[in-house]
């Protein structure tokens, strides 16, 4: 048996199974190719033969029978307590000496099995240094969802204030506060005594009293307080030295250096700016920065970056929004490793477009997702666009809005090798033809035209190879929509809003269409005005 390959097993196994009662179990599965792969050798005879699966991912469990699958529930405290002492002392009994901290590790797994027999022989995930950490930790916790080790709804305290007094709150790590006039010393009462609290968020409406939210809390690394009301952050807030990610809605002025360095996530939300919104210069001392996102957008205070210093955000990957900023050489050197950039420009632009170097943007070789947008106070008679453009041959998703470009502009975002959504909107480009190009666009998953002035648009299936979304809103002068478009075999659905009657016809008649090629997944949806139809 060991000498045949692998199709003559799946042969074998079936002749041996065919016109039998069989019981076939297949713990632990965790790839759903591996039971594409086995289910064949199973022959359905119709005489009640069964294959029992048992998985840690949901997928693979919905993926083989979405019907009877069973989930398991977790074990109780006696089980988990029995389970956790088998795997860590065999057939002895837990030294009364450790059974103490031992009932603390098996009541923080909430009755996970798995979690409990990892804890037993003490595994750890390790962390892979050829990736970003947010990416590493984002696959760690996919992982730990679809293997059923981890609950998200147990993953952050709600504070309800109308329920105060009987919600137990004594070991939230986890702690989300909604927002109510009426009763802030209840809240203040309910929380104070928890000062082992790590992440503490205000959300909601506006906090019309602010100051109970800090009290105490010495242990926060996580703190979002975007939904408060203050002129200026409490300074408690600048000296909680664990501190690695800060939300608020006011500029934060940190006294010293050491305060702001260990920041790795700055928020800045619902900010009430003057007429020159700036950020603090502050900004570019703070090297274990990661992520910095503004809204509405903002400027930043480059009167540090003179030639002579060396002021660089090495771990910066996120910077969003910034308003009118120059990407020249020496900005661009000091955020090498910027992932994600939106940047919007005002009506300046009419003074030299030149000025805004955007072709130095191809020079960030990490950067994966850009949003550029320009805003004018009135419409512009005539095309204006922001001089060269280049972009970095690792995006992945681009958004462009007001740039204005010509349709023969195009071929420089066409042939991105590895760009995959494509959003253009609010005149990104003018003029009434685009002719696609093939080659182009080879790996584009989902693509957004949004109020152009297109009326003609020539394109075929091999231009878009992999498309799967196409989304047509308020294109109100576009006549139809390529009908080889239908051909392209990944297409799942076409979606037009508010677009021209005849754009609409040509859709229809693309799904009729494929249907006829006995194509009938692919979907169809028109939003006219507020009427909505789906074919």
């Amino acid at each position: 048996m060991q000498d045949k390959e692998d199709e003559e097993l799946v042969v074998y196994l079936y002749q041996r199974l065919k016109g039998r009662r069989y019981l076939i179990v297949m713990d632990d599965m965790w790839d759903t190719e591996i039971w594409d792969a086995v289910r064949r050798s199973f022959p359905d005879d119709g005489n009640g033969s069964r294959v029992l699966l048992t998985t840690r991912i949901s997928d693979v469990a919905e993926y083989a029978n979405s019907c009877s699958s069973y989930h398991m529930h977790f074990l109780n405290e006696e089980d988990s307590w029995s389970l956790l002492c088998r795997k860590v002392f065999g057939e002895g009994a837990c030294p009364l000496e450790l059974e103490k901290s031992e009932k603390r590790l098996y009541e923080n797994v909430e009755g996970f099995p798995l979690s409990i027999v990892v804890m037993g022989c003490e595994g750890f995930l390790k962390s892979n240094t050829s990736k970003m950490m947010e990416d590493v930790a984002e696959g760690y916790l996919k992982d730990l969802v679809e293997r059923s080790l981890f609950e998200k709804e147990n993953l952050l305290h709600v504070f309800k204030y109308y329920d105060a007094v009987n919600q137990d709150t004594s070991t939230c790590r986890r702690l989300s506060i909604h927002p109510d006039d009426r009763r802030p010393q209840e809240i203040y009462n309910s929380i104070h005594s928890i000062p082992q609290v790590r992440s503490l968020l205000c959300l909601g409406e506006h906090f019309m009293y602010p100051w109970f939210v800090y009290s105490g809390f010495w242990l926060l690394r996580v703190l979002d307080l975007s939904a408060l009301l203050f002129h200026e952050l409490p300074l408690q807030v600048t000296e909680l030295v664990n501190l690695r990610y800060l939300g608020s809605a006011v500029v934060v002025n940190f006294r010293h250096p050491y305060q702001s360095c260990r920041i790795e996530t700055l928020v800045y939300l619902k900010m009430y700016w003057d007429q020159s919104p700036l950020l603090p210069r502050e900004i570019w001392v703070m090297p274990k920065l990661r992520h910095l996102c503004v809204l509405p957008s903002c400027f930043l205070d480059l009167a540090p970056l003179l030639p002579n210093n060396s002021f660089r955000l090495e771990n910066l990957q996120t910077l969003s929004e910034v308003r009118n900023c120059r990407c020249s050489s020496d900005i661009i050197e000091r955020i090498p490793n910027l992932r994600r950039l939106k940047i919007l420009f005002d009506e300046s632009l009419f003074e030299s477009c030149s000025s805004y170097q955007l072709e130095n943007l191809a020079t960030l070789h990490k950067l994966e997702t850009l949003t550029l947008r320009i805003e004018f106070p009135i419409p512009i008679p005539h095309v204006v666009y922001p001089g060269k453009l280049a972009f970095p041959l690792q995006l992945r998703k681009l958004t462009l809005r007001g740039l204005n470009l010509p349709w023969c502009n195009m071929t420089i975002i066409g042939t991105l090798p590895n760009l995959e959504v494509l959003k253009l909107l609010g005149n990104a480009f003018r003029g009434p033809e685009w002719r696609s190009i093939e080659g182009e666009f080879c790996q584009l998953k989902l693509l957004v035209l949004e109020c152009l002035d297109i009326v003609q648009w020539r394109a075929d299936d091999t231009h878009f190879p992999r498309l799967q979304k196409l989304t047509i809103r308020s294109c109100d002068q576009l006549e139809e929509i390529p009908s080889c478009i239908g051909d392209i075999s990944t297409l799942q659905l076409i979606e037009l809003v508010d677009c021209h009657p005849s754009a609409m016809t040509s859709a229809q008649q693309i799904q009729e269409d494929q249907q006829s090629l006995g194509n009938n997944d692919l979907e169809v949806r028109m939003i006219q005005t507020e009427i909505s139809l789906k074919f």
